[in-house]
């Protein structure tokens, strides 16, 4: 494997190990929110305190959608956090992939205009060869009278 496979796969090894915290860290704040959400305390739902004035708290008791949104505030960023992690190293991913497409794709150029050269070399060697038989040929049967 080269050097380029080898970043290549320790990127992917990254990817995948930020990817299973991700996960892990996702559900176990649902879970947590789940267990917040049971309590149907807002007090205890760790609102954002510069949004706690602006929400409605009648809703964050029967609106669950609407609750899990807002609560767990400090998590959300933890995980927000993660999830910018994550999509840094798929950009930086696809930026490998690229370039490594491109140096391959560089280098089959080059491996097929050097074939192409060879192969035009090689029927120009034949058309010679094919030239010079016909006039050996030409020039035998010349010399043969028939009768």
């Amino acid at each position: 494997m080269n050097l380029e496979g080898e970043a290549f796969s320790e990127l992917f090894i990254k990817i995948e190990d930020i990817d299973r915290k991700y996960k892990n860290e996702n559900a176990k704040i649902l879970r947590k929110k789940e267990k917040l959400y049971n309590y149907h305390d807002i007090t205890k739902m760790e609102i954002n305190p510069k949004e706690y004035k602006s929400i409605d708290r009648e809703r964050l008791i029967y609106d669950k959608p609407y609750a899990f949104e807002h609560m767990c505030f400090e998590d959300n960023r933890e995980l927000e956090k993660i999830f910018n992690n994550l999509g840094y190293f798929n950009k930086m991913n696809m930026r490998e992939l690229n370039l490594l497409q491109k140096e391959y794709l560089i280098n089959i150029f080059i491996n097929i205009s050097a074939f192409a050269q060879e192969l035009h070399q090689i029927n120009n060697d034949m058309q010679n060869s094919l030239t010079s038989f016909e006039n050996f040929s030409n020039d035998f049967y010349k010399g043969i009278k028939v009768k």
